[in-house]
C-alpha cells in the first residue's frame, strides 16, 4: 500500500480511423455469461463506491466483513502554509488528516461508524479482530514540517468510537516522552489468531517490527523487548503471516527489495533465503520496490510491485528461493505498478493496481497465467462516475470465501485525491452490464483533422447497452470551429470494449487563432449500465504551425517623459526562421511630435521563441494638453508564421504638466499650492515606479 501520489495522466489513442460521426467498433458477440470479477451491480453506483467527496486522501487499507460489507481507511498529508502571502514558500508544515469507514452490503457510507483520529495522524493500514474490533496503525506528525513523527497504533470498538481498554484510552504512541526526535511510522499491520498485533514500520530509516498484546502493552516474548529492529532496510515495508507461524517482510536493500524471514519468536528465521534473507529476481533489471507481499497456505509467497518502471508479480518458495513455475507476464504488459496482491481461498491470486488503462484488478492462476473467467478474460478496469476521467490506483484487496473481491484505492478528481472502493462478484457470478466510460479527458485536434474520442464498456457486459453523446461550444463554436454531432453508442449483449465518436474539425478563414475548445459529453447509459467519465475537452491547435504565431504583450498606459516598454512574442511554434515588422501609427499623439519610433523588422532563428523587448521614448513638452494615443501594429510576417489576435496595441500618454494653482482672492493671498503641487508630482512618481515595477515583473526568464 504505497502512499506514492497519483500524478500521471493517461492518454489513450482510438484503435481505427472512423468516418464523420461515430463509428460502432465490430466486436465478436459472445453470449453474455455469468462472469466473476465483473462489477457487483447491488453495491452502490453500480459496483463503485466514490470518489468520495466528504473523505480526504487515499483509501490504502479494506477489509471484508462477513455481512457483504467492508471496512477502509486511509489518509492524506498536506501542505499548508502558516502565514499567507509568499512566506509559504518557506513557513509551511504538513498536516495529516485521515477516516476509518464502514460500507453498508448495499454500499452505502455507514453514517453511524467513524473512526477517523484527529492530532495529526496518518493511518496506512488496518486489520480486524474476530470479535470485530478494528486495529489501525500509522504515525503522527508531531513537529514542524512533519518532523518529528511518532509510530501510532489505535483500536476501535465495533462501532468506531476508541477502545478504552486498549493502549492509554485506545492508542499507543511510540516515544510520546522522549526529549530527543525520534522520526519512525508503521507501514503495515496484522492480527494474530490471538489477538496479538504485530506492527512493521520504520525508525530514523530501520526497519523495526514489534508485537503488541491485545491490550496493547509490547509483548516481551518477541525479538528484544518485544521490538525486532534491522538496520538500513526502513522502506517499503509489508508484512504477511506464515498459516505455520512466523512472518515474512519485504524491505529495501541497495534499489533492490529483499525478503525477510523471522519466527514466530521474532528471530532471524534462518532456514529462509540466506540467513533470514531472500533477494527478489523479476527479470527487469532496473530498481525494485516491492509494494504487496501475500503468504499461501504452503508458505509460498506472491510479491507484487514495480520495477525500473514495469509492474511485476513474482512468487518464491517457503524457503526463499524463487518459484520457477510461476510466471505472470500479463501484470507487467497491462499494469503500470502493481501495488496490492490477495490470496484467494482456492489459490488463485489477485492484482491490483494502476493499470496501462486505468485502475485494474486481476486474478491469476497457480501458474500466474491470467484467470480468464474472471472479469474480461482475467482482468476487470475500473471507470469511476465522474465528470472528467479520474484516474484511480487499486491500494488494497481482500477478498471473500465466495470468490467476491472488495478493493480500494485513491483517485484524482476535480475535488482532489479521494478514496475510493469496488465490488466485484463471486464464483457465482451475476448479471452486470458494466460502465460506460469516456477514456481521455483531454483531446488535441487541428483544423480540418478529426477529434477522436474514445468511448469503453468495462466492468461487465450482461444485456445491450447504449449511451447518448454530444458535443457543446466553448471557445469553439459548433458549424464555424467543428461540426457539432450528436447521437447513440451502441453494445450488443456480450460486447464490451471501445467505440469512437469522430468530431470533424473545420478550416475557417481566419488566421491567428489561438487554442480554441468545445467538450463532448455523455449522457442517459441504457440498458442497466452505470456511467464512468462523462466529458472530455478538445482543443484545437493554434494556427501558425510550425513556425509560430506573432503577439504583442503590453502595459498600454505610459506618461511624457517615460519610455514605453512591451514585449513581441513569437508563441505555440518556433521551426524554422520567421520576421516580423512593426509599425507605430500616430494618433492624436503625433510621431516626432510626442513619441519617437519608426517601423522596423524583427526576426527569430530556427527553435528561437524568446521574447524581443520594444522600446518607445515618450516626449516630456511643456504645453498643457490632455492624454493623447498612439499604436504600434504587427504586419508582413514571413517564414509561415502568422499574427495572433494581439498583434497591435494602443498606447495613452497621461501629461506630465505641473498643475496650475488658482489664482487666489481675498485674504487667500496670490502663491498658494505649493503642497498641492508637490503631492501631485509625487504621486506620478510613485506612479511611474509601480509602472516600471510591472514592466519588470512581466518580462519573461
Amino acid at each position: 500500500m504505497t502512499r506514492k501520489p497519483l500524478t500521471r495522466i493517461i492518454s489513450l489513442i482510438a484503435k481505427a480511423a472512423a468516418p464523420a460521426t461515430a463509428v460502432a467498433t465490430s466486436l465478436a458477440a459472445p453470449l453474455a455469461q455469468a462472469a466473476s470479477g465483473d462489477l457487483d451491480p447491488s453495491f452502490a453506483d453500480h459496483g463503485r463506491v466514490g470518489p468520495v467527496a466528504t473523505l480526504k486522501g487515499s483509501a490504502y487499507a479494506v477489509d471484508a466483513m462477513e455481512d457483504g460489507g467492508a471496512l477502509f481507511a486511509g489518509s492524506i498529508v498536506e501542505r499548508e502554509c502558516r502565514f499567507s502571502g509568499w512566506y509559504c514558500w518557506y513557513d509551511y508544515e504538513y498536516v495529516a488528516s485521515n477516516f476509518v469507514s464502514a460500507l453498508t452490503e448495499d454500499g452505502a457510507l455507514d453514517a453511524s461508524y467513524d473512526g477517523a483520529q484527529s492530532g495529526n495522524i496518518e493511518v496506512v493500514d488496518i486489520a480486524r479482530q474476530p470479535d470485530g474490533k478494528v486495529v489501525a496503525a500509522g504515525r503522527r506528525l508531531t513537529g514542524f514540517r512533519g518532523y518529528p513523527s511518532h509510530l501510532v497504533v489505535f483500536r476501535l470498538e465495533s462501532d468506531g468510537s476508541l477502545d478504552p481498554g486498549f493502549g492509554t484510552e485506545g492508542i499507543v504512541e511510540l516515544d510520546v516522552d522522549a526529549t530527543e526526535a525520534i522520526n519512525h511510522g508503521a507501514s503495515a499491520l496484522l492480527v494474530e489468531p490471538d489477538g496479538r498485533i504485530v506492527v512493521a514500520g520504520t525508525h530514523d530509516g530501520d526497519l523495526i517490527v514489534l508485537r503488541l498484546d491485545p491490550n496493547g502493552s509490547l509483548d516481551s516474548s518477541f525479538a528484544d523487548g518485544g521490538m525486532f529492529t534491522d538496520p538500513g532496510h526502513g522502506s517499503n515495508n509489508r508484512i504477511a503471516r506464515l498459516a505455520s507461524g512466523g512472518y515474512r517482510l519485504t524491505v529495501s536493500y541497495e534499489g533492490s527489495c529483499r525478503v525477510l524471514g523471522l519466527t514466530v519468536g521474532g528471530a532471524l528465521d534462518l532456514t529462509f533465503g540466506q540467513a533470514g534473507y531472500a533477494k527478489l529476481a523479476t527479470g527487469l533489471g532496473g530498481i525494485k520496490t516491492c509494494h504487496s507481499i501475500a503468504a499461501q497456505d504452503d508458505g509460498r509467497l506472491v510479491i507484487a510491485g514495480v520495477d525500473d518502471g514495469k509492474a511485476f508479480a513474482v512468487r518464491l518458495l517457503a524457503n526463499g528461493a524463487p518459484d520457477t513455475h510461476f510466471s505472470a507476464p500479463e501484470v507487467t504488459a497491462r499494469v503500470v505498478e502493481a501495488t496490492a496482491v490477495a490470496i484467494a481461498d482456492d489459490g488463485k491470486i489477485l492484482v491490483g493496481g494502476d493499470g496501462v488503462s486505468g485502475a485494474t484488478v486481476m486474478r491469476l492462476q497457480a501458474s500466474g497465467q491470467l484467470d480468464a473467467p474472471f472479469g474480461d478474460a482475467g482482468a476487470t478496469l475500473i471507470d469511476l462516475p465522474s465528470r472528467t476521467v479520474a484516474q484511480g490506483i487499486i491500494r488494497d484487496i481482500d477478498v471473500r470465501a465466495d470468490g467476491s473481491v472488495i478493493a480500494a484505492g485513491g483517485a484524482y478528481d476535480s475535488n482532489g485525491l479521494r478514496p475510493f472502493a469496488i465490488r466485484l462478484l463471486g464464483d457465482g457470478g451475476g448479471d452486470s452490464a458494466g460502465v460506460i466510460s469516456i477514456t481521455q479527458s483531454y483531446v488535441d485536434a487541428s483544423e480540418s483533422g478529426d477529434a477522436v474520442i474514445t468511448v469503453r464498456r468495462s466492468g461487465g457486459k450482461s444485456g445491450p447497452v447504449s449511451v447518448n453523446y454530444g458535443t457543446a461550444d466553448d471557445a469553439a463554436v459548433g458549424g464555424q470551429d467543428y461540426e457539432a454531432v450528436s447521437g447513440q453508442l451502441h453494445w450488443a449483449d456480450g460486447e464490451s470494449g471501445e467505440r469512437s465518436i469522430v468530431v470533424p474539425v473545420l478550416a475557417d478563414s481566419g488566421a491567428g487563432e489561438e487554442y480554441e475548445y468545445f467538450n463532448v459529453s455523455l449522457s442517459k447509459a441504457q440498458g442497466g449500465a452505470g456511467l464512468g467519465a462523462r466529458d472530455a475537452t478538445v482543443t484545437i491547435g493554434p494556427d501558425g504551425a510550425p513556425a509560430g504565431q506573432f503577439s504583442i504583450e503590453a502595459d498600454t498606459d505610459t506618461y511624457e517623459g517615460a519610455t514605453v516598454q512591451f514585449w513581441l512574442y513569437r508563441n505555440f511554434y518556433s521551426e524554422g526562421t520567421v520576421c516580423v515588422t512593426l509599425t507605430p501609427e500616430s494618433g492624436s499623439a503625433i510621431e516626432g511630435d510626442d513619441f519617437e519610433a519608426a517601423a522596423a523588422q524583427y526576426c527569430w532563428g530556427d527553435q528561437d521563441a524568446e521574447a524581443k523587448l520594444v522600446e518607445i521614448p515618450i516626449v516630456n513638452d511643456t504645453e498643457t494638453e490632455d492624454s493623447e494615443t498612439f499604436s504600434v501594429q504587427l504586419s508582413d510576417p514571413t517564414g509561415g508564421a502568422v499574427i495572433g489576435p494581439r498583434g497591435s496595441a494602443t498606447f495613452s500618454i497621461h501629461a506630465s504638466d505641473p498643475v496650475q494653482p488658482e489664482q487666489g482672492g481675498g485674504n487667500g493671498g496670490g502663491g498658494g499650492g505649493g503642497a498641492a503641487g508637490f503631492l501631485t508630482l509625487l504621486l506620478l512618481g510613485l506612479t511611474e515606479a509601480l509602472r516600471a515595477a510591472r514592466r519588470w515583473i512581466r518580462k519573461p526568464a
